[in-house]
């Protein structure tokens, strides 16, 4: 089952005075309100069958926090497939958005008994370097917020529409962040997949080598008149309150949730330190370690699906 909810524009800059942004205060934000995001009113649904699974387009409005935009697409069991039980499971695509691997993955799940949503959540800021000013650091914490905020969205639907199903998360690279920073979030989740995931981003954001965070980098680094990567981070240490790394505390310290880590050993794109910096915060119940870059650990992915089928199953 493929499910598009209707893209709806999220105005984070509007949400004050629960947000508040500047660089001579520290970012202040309301901690995700879990009343105000779980009301949400469905405005349009459209269904088909197609190829043995139900196609169903959704439009709704979230109330309380300002208008979200949530492009999620939903793949459930077969018509032929009892859906009196399965569990749920988010997937988070890569920095490239979603793609081959994040639909093969979810085809796969699905076919063998799961509900996965494809959550796409868009950038805060943008490529426009006009938009790159004093107050993009908080920009950048409030990117954090949307994916708390979008997660606990979502994961209510899907609690409201299977309630006795249990919850899991899936990503790599930045989908892999994003699940880790996702499950802290809400508390029911039972399982947490990543493949080449990273923390401390104070230290990712200065040194990875993917082009679009250079670009951004570079722009960032511009506007606040530095000149070297070392004093970027060192900024960025002085501004950020949320990291990866005290997310996977959480959820370490929740105990309720299992966390498997893939970790490449040769990565420039999420550095190979980072990753082991969210290993180390996370003490994951299974870890691997693949020889090569950032592309071997996110497309180890695939080939680990039978073991990730077996996870999210036991």
């Amino acid at each position: 089952m493929i499910i598009k909810f209707k893209k709806l524009l999220l105005l984070l800059t509007l949400v004050s005075p629960h947000l508040i942004a500047s660089e001579n205060l520290e970012c202040l934000y309301l901690d995700t309100d879990r009343d105000l995001i779980s009301n949400y009113k469905i405005l349009d649904i459209t269904r088909s069958d197609i190829h043995f699974s139900r196609v169903e387009k959704l439009e709704f409005f979230v109330d309380g926090v300002g208008q979200f935009q949530l492009d999620i697409r939903q793949y459930s069991p077969g018509l032929f497939q009892s859906s009196e039980q399965f569990d749920d499971i988010i997937l988070f695509p890569t920095i490239n958005g979603e793609g081959a691997l994040e639909r093969s993955m979810a085809r796969y799940l699905a076919r063998r008994g799961f509900r996965v949503s494809i959550l796409n959540i868009e950038d805060v800021i943008s490529e426009d370097s006009s938009e790159f000013g004093l107050e993009t650091s908080c920009k950048m914490e409030k990117m954090y917020v949307r994916i708390e905020q979008s997660a606990y969205i979502l994961s209510e639907y899907l609690k409201r529409t299977n309630a006795k199903g249990k919850l899991h998360f899936l990503g790599a690279s930045q989908g892999g962040i994003r699940s880790i920073i996702a499950a802290a979030a809400v508390k029911r989740t039972k399982n947490v997949w990543t493949n080449v995931a990273g923390g401390d981003f104070p230290s990712l954001y200065a040194y990875s080598s993917v082009a679009g965070i250079e670009s951004f980098r570079r722009k960032h680094m511009l506007v606040l008149g530095l000149e070297s990567v070392e004093e970027y981070e060192t900024y960025l240490e002085s501004r950020f309150v949320r990291d990866p790394v005290k997310s996977c505390r959480q959820i370490h310290d929740r105990g309720a949730a299992n966390i498997s880590m893939v970790i490449a050993s040769d990565d420039t794109s999420v550095p190979t330190s980072n990753q082991f910096a969210l290993k180390k915060a996370c003490s994951p119940n299974f870890l691997r370690v693949v020889s090569g870059g950032h592309l071997r650990g996110v497309t180890d992915m695939y080939f680990l699906r039978r073991q990730i089928l077996d996870f999210f199953e036991n």
